[in-house]
Parts: C-alpha cells; sequence; structure tokens
C-alpha cells in the first residue's frame, strides 16, 4: 500500500458579477422596463440560487428592488418609473457563500405615454370573487395602425408594481379576473395594455375597485301618504350587511316604473342607518314610486321591493279649530285659529249665529271677513240670552265644515231710564198741541 494522502476541499465562493446587464428598449414601454443579464463567468463552486437587483436615479445612491430572482430577465411594471427620466440597474449573483459583487451597470429612460390608449376603463366587482374589467378601443392610432391585443395588469399596492394578469384579442374588450388570491377587503387597480401595430406600446389610466360583499337588499319597502306635499317611507333593514356594516341608504324615486332613465335619487346616501324617510317638497294629487339600496363603507345592494303612493289632492279648508265664544257686556267675542288651508290659500271666513237653538234658527252675522282676521265681536245683544256660533272658512275650491258650536249669554241688567226733561206744549192750531223735551 502507498502512504496515504489527503485532501482539503475549498469553500464555496461568493459568484462573480453577472455580465452584459442592459434594458431592452424593444420591451420596453410606459411605466415598465425589461433587464436582461447573463450569468456570471464563474459561480463561485456552488449553485446560483437567485439574482437580486438594485436600482438608482443617480448611479450613485442605490435601493434594493427585488431579491431571489430566478430568471435572466426581470420585467419592472411600476408607476415610479416616471416619464422621461434615466434609471440605472445593476444585478447581484447569489449562491450559498452570499451575494457576489455588482453587475455592469444598465441604463435606461422611462418612456412617457404614447398613442392609443385604451380609454374608460372600469373594474367592477361582478361576485365576492370576480372582478371584471372593461374598456374601450383607442380612438387615436395613427393611419395604418391596429391594435394586436390588450394587456392586462393588476396591483394592489397603490400602482408601485404591477402584475401581469394576461391577454385578450383585439376584438375583446374586457377580461374578467378570477383569481383565487384575490382578497375581501383589498382595493385593487387595473390597468390595459395596447399593443399595437406602428406604435408604441402604451398603457391606460388605472380603476380601482375594492373586493367586497354588498349588503342584501332592503325588504317590506311601504310608503305613505301623509299630506298634500309629503309621503313616509318606511323599510327593514337587509338581514345580511355584507362585508362592512351598512353605513346609509340611498333613496330613488319615479314617476313610472315603465323607464329605468326615470329614477332619480331622492337622496344619495342618508348617512344613518334609520329606517324611515319622510320625501318632502311633492306636488298634490301626485302619484310616485320608490325604492331603497343599502350601502356600506365598500358597495351597494340591489333595490328593494318597488312601492308607490300619492300625495293627497287639493280640497276645501278643514273646519276652523279652537272656535271660543265670550261675553263682554252686550257682545260677544268670537276668536279661532287658522285650519289646514286643504292646500289652496285660504280666501276667508262666514260667522253664522243662532239665538233659538233650533236648526232652522241659523241666521249669518258675517260673511268674507278677511282670511287674515281669526276674531269677531257680535255686538247690540240681548241681555241673559244665549246665543249659538260657528265659523266656516273658504279657499277657491269652496267651503269647509262647521266648526264646533259654542255659545255665549251676555249677562248684564237692563237699567230703566231717566225721565225726559222741559216738558212744554203749545198750541198748533184748533185741535192741535205740540209737544216737545229734552232727552
Amino acid at each position: 500500500l502507498s502512504n496515504p494522502v489527503s485532501v482539503t476541499f475549498a469553500s464555496a465562493l461568493p459568484p462573480d458579477p453577472p455580465t452584459n446587464a442592459f434594458i431592452d428598449l424593444n420591451f420596453s414601454f410606459f411605466h415598465r422596463m425589461v433587464i436582461f443579464w447573463d450569468r456570471p463567468s464563474n459561480d463561485g463552486g456552488s449553485d446560483i440560487t437567485g439574482y437580486n437587483i438594485e436600482w438608482s436615479t443617480d448611479g450613485s445612491t442605490w435601493d434594493d428592488l427585488i431579491d431571489n430572482v430566478t430568471a435572466l430577465a426581470f420585467i419592472l411594471n411600476s408607476s415610479r418609473l416616471t416619464p422621461s427620466q434615466t434609471f440605472h440597474f445593476r444585478v447581484r449573483a447569489v449562491n450559498s457563500a452570499g451575494e457576489g459583487p455588482p453587475s455592469n451597470v444598465a441604463m435606461g429612460t422611462a418612456l412617457a405615454a404614447g398613442v392609443g390608449v385604451a380609454t374608460n376603463v372600469m373594474a367592477t366587482q361582478t361576485s365576492s370573487s370576480e372582478i371584471t374589467v372593461s374598456w374601450d378601443a383607442p380612438t387615436d392610432l395613427p393611419q395604418g395602425a391596429n391594435v394586436r391585443r390588450y394587456g392586462i395588469y393588476r396591483t394592489d399596492d397603490n400602482g408601485d408594481f404591477w402584475d401581469y394578469l394576461g391577454r385578450v384579442r383585439s376584438n375583446e374588450l374586457s377580461y374578467t379576473d378570477t383569481d383565487d388570491a384575490l382578497t375581501l377587503g383589498t382595493t385593487y387597480g387595473y390597468r390595459v395594455l395596447t399593443q399595437s401595430s406602428g406604435v408604441s406600446q402604451s398603457f391606460s389610466s388605472p380603476s380601482y375597485v375594492t373586493l367586497s360583499i354588498p349588503p342584501d337588499a332592503p325588504s317590506s319597502l311601504r310608503a305613505t301618504s301623509i299630506r298634500r306635499t309629503s309621503i313616509n317611507l318606511s323599510w327593514r333593514a337587509p338581514q345580511n350587511e355584507g362585508s362592512t356594516p351598512i353605513s346609509g341608504y340611498r333613496i330613488q324615486s319615479s314617476p313610472d316604473t315603465t323607464d329605468a332613465s326615470n329614477w332619480s335619487n331622492v337622496v344619495a346616501n342618508t348617512g344613518n342607518t334609520q329606517t324611515s324617510y319622510t320625501v318632502t317638497g311633492l306636488s298634490p294629487n301626485a302619484r310616485r314610486f320608490y325604492r331603497v339600496f343599502a350601502i356600506n363603507s365598500h358597495r351597494e345592494s340591489f333595490p328593494s321591493n318597488v312601492t308607490s303612493a300619492t300625495t293627497l289632492a287639493i280640497s276645501a279648508p278643514a273646519a276652523p279649530p279652537g272656535l271660543t265664544a265670550r261675553a263682554s257686556g252686550s257682545s260677544v267675542i268670537l276668536s279661532w285659529s287658522v285650519p289646514d288651508n286643504g292646500g289652496s290659500p285660504i280666501t276667508g271666513y262666514s260667522i253664522s249665529f243662532n239665538d233659538q237653538n233650533t236648526a232652522a234658527g241659523w241666521m249669518p252675522v258675517a260673511e268674507d271677513i278677511a282670511s287674515t282676521t281669526r276674531t269677531y265681536t257680535h255686538t247690540n245683544l240681548e241681555f241673559q240670552k244665549t246665543y249659538y256660533y260657528y265659523v266656516t272658512a273658504s279657499n277657491a275650491l269652496g267651503y269647509s265644515a262647521i266648526s264646533d258650536i259654542v255659545s255665549a249669554r251676555p249677562t248684564g241688567t237692563a237699567v230703566r231710564p231717566d225721565p225726559p226733561r222741559s216738558l212744554t206744549a203749545n198750541p198748533g192750531g184748533s185741535s192741535i198741541i205740540n209737544l216737545s223735551w229734552n232727552a
């Protein structure tokens, strides 16, 4: 046997820098840059596990961008890529021994938005776990340019980074996000990338939506007419408030139910959880239809049942209330309150009296008293006699019913007058005598 020998294996070292880092402008566009690089020439004796990327706006102060990228390229989608600003990137390889030195610096200038942008982008929650994004095709493509496809991107961090979701053909103007990772209560932003022949690729403006569960619709909506210009509404709160508590209700009205465009808001949000509301400012004898939506902090329910009510019609006034009669000497003083005018201004009052207390004994004592008057004095009455009174009000539609009947009794005592004074008699002819006196 030979003499024994020993071998010492060297520990792994950090890898050499990645090489040939660069920004590929063919794949970069508004709010997007694509960085490529090559593997290090020496892996340090241990398999490379990933790459860490740093970035800078001045080439001297560096910030971490992302760690553990396993590919030899990285797509940066971020609104932090300010158009026309130059950005610097460098890449470090990582193995079991740690992070190696940085690559060469790759520089690129963020592109500005181009033409051919999708418009009217709208993100709408379509179920508790789905969001549908819709948009309109661009209208400003130059002659000869055509949309090839649309790419859809999503963010959940206020637009710092955007994830690519997928793409659709040029004739499709919507995309439904059914990602199982969608989380209730999270706000998501969506934007659409238009890929067109002959022009730069362009991102749309984002549209945001918070994924939530809406409340159930209110139920048992009732409408009750209480006056000529108002209607009372009442309903039951939903049993299921959704993902957040109910914060208010939207109330709508319509003159009919045949045209959906006739619905308009009575109040966009009551701002409270009360389940009743009085609609005011209506016209007399008008029928209105109503429906109510429940609102939580994120979404709105489907509408309640539809109900209707008709405001009261204009009519003759109500009977004057509060009629009183008070004797004062040989007079009776009457007073009353203003009645409901029936929806038309009071034009006057009429007073009738009766000193017989019989149905046939009623006689007018004053008619068409001014509408601003609410007292009347009946004078020159007999003492120790009871007088009965009622009042009616009138407007353009006619007379009210009679008020309550009231009575008063002048209680003074008649006094015999003094005798006449200075009585004289003078002949006035062969058969005539003239008498005169002073009262």
